[in-house]
């Protein structure tokens, strides 16, 4: 789970984003889930970085290793999961990453949760992931 520091930054960020105006400046951060007919719950993080929310989320361009630069991009979907997840209580049990596509125009991280959906979960979370 992600550490309470970690919390306000993002939520002030991911609020930025969606007051962010003007062209090239606004973030779209979608999350979407999917549950299979035998209970797993997969979800969907997809940011199309504009201007503003791009330097809080991409690692700094002096980081030459390409390696390096896709782990911290990567560290930063995660937290930005957990956030959603947090929100939403997609998640009780926690998540492992089973994809992430780190370049642009859009990154993305892909998870499935730990748990299986219950009845609640399929009504509360409908299928919204278009392609899985």
């Amino acid at each position: 789970m992600i550490p309470k520091r970690f919390i306000y930054p993002i939520a002030l960020l991911l609020t930025l984003s969606a007051c962010a105006s003007g062209p090239g400046k606004l973030t779209q951060t979608e999350f979407r889930t999917k549950i299979t007919e035998s209970g797993l719950k997969h979800f969907e993080l997809s940011i199309t970085p504009g201007s503003y929310l791009n330097k809080k989320i991409r690692p700094s361009r002096n980081i030459r290793d390409p390696l390096k630069r896709k782990k911290k991009l990567t560290a930063s979907l995660i937290n930005i999961s957990n956030q959603h997840i947090e929100n939403n209580q997609f998640c009780n049990s926690g998540f492992w990453v089973l994809e992430t596509q780190t370049f642009s125009p859009r990154i993305r991280l892909r998870g499935e949760c730990n748990e299986l959906a219950t009845l609640k979960n399929r009504q509360d979370f409908p299928d919204t992931v278009i392609e899985w």
